[in-house]
């Protein structure tokens, strides 16, 4: 009796084995283990997936709240039964997090089945939920076989970065000249959009240093001769520095707007003339989201006559 217990016992391990072993459907995965034949491997819950790719890569360039088709190409280990979505990162530090958006991946078209597990090929479209300029894409896999009164297991693959370019304004700095005229002392500065959309409004800052006409302005590259001359407080004929900042309306896609600012109760007076060093920063306070960031700031020198 006891010896018929222990064949008994190692049938029903036998045909344990052969069950979960037979399990061979679209979306499973086996753990990383060193096999010869079709199928081997330990059972997981979570199969393990990797992202291979998610192209256009950079993806197309849309409209603000505009969606994008994607094609998506994974793997995945075989396995128990799960659910696979792909989910995208608030930014590229944060890693994944359960408000990341997500859509699910239904395997839709398999490329390519072997020992290794299977690769599939998906093509979505996500909403304009998933938009970040800069982030990762990951897919997240979640149990679908799991013990009663136990939470589904979660696991998340490799992430990949990407790029969502928007259709964006983008403020042009051109150089701020001192205008003279009726007795006014005004900074003119033309500001250009040459984004793809309309700019809203913003808030142009001025920094102004001023020197007496009779200073020698040293050059802001020493090494190039046709670096612009500036003025600075380290100069024997410093006078004063202050800021003063202008309010700019909406700029329209490929509008150039002139702007005038008046300066003329906090400029100097000297019988010499004027050294006056003007930067111009555009959106200062950063209320646009631009296509480039990088050519918001002017600098230029210029001599007031007495």
């Amino acid at each position: 009796m006891r010896q018929f217990t222990l064949i008994s016992l190692t049938l029903r391990s036998f045909w344990i084995c052969v069950v979960l072993l037979s399990i061979n459907q679209t979306a499973m995965a086996y753990d990383e283990i060193q096999c010869k034949q079709l199928n081997c491997g330990i059972i997981s819950n979570t199969p393990k997936t990797s992202l291979l790719s998610v192209n256009p890569d950079p993806l197309t360039t849309v409209d603000r709240g505009d969606a994008q088709n994607v094609t998506v190409k994974w793997s995945v280990r075989f396995g128990l039964r799960a659910k696979y979505e792909l989910c995208a990162t608030d930014s590229l530090t944060s890693g994944p997090q359960s408000s990341d958006p997500c859509i699910t991946l239904p395997g839709a078209t398999l490329v390519n089945s072997g020992v290794a597990g299977n690769t599939f090929e998906d093509a979505l479209t996500l909403s304009a939920a998933f938009y970040q300029p800069t982030a990762e894409f990951y897919i997240q896999t979640t149990s679908l076989i799991h013990l009663i009164g136990n939470p589904p297991s979660t696991a998340f693959s490799n992430r990949l970065v990407f790029v969502w370019p928007l259709k964006l304004p983008n403020l042009y700095a051109h150089n701020p000249k001192p205008d003279l005229g009726n007795g006014l002392v005004q900074i003119q500065h033309d500001i250009s959009n040459i984004g793809m959309d309309h700019a809203g409004a913003s808030v142009t800052e001025f920094v102004v240093s001023v020197c007496d006409g009779l200073a020698v302005l040293p050059s802001i590259d020493p090494d190039d001769p046709e670096s612009e001359s500036i003025c600075t407080s380290k100069n024997a004929r410093f006078m004063t520095t202050f800021s003063v900042q202008k309010s700019v309306s909406q700029v329209a896609v490929g509008a150039r707007e002139r702007y005038f600012t008046d300066i003329t109760s906090l400029i100097p007076t000297s019988t010499n003339g004027l050294w006056v060093s003007v930067t111009a920063y555009v959106d200062v306070q950063q209320d646009i989201d631009e296509s480039n960031e990088f050519d918001n700031v002017r600098f230029e020198t210029s001599y007031i006559i007495p």
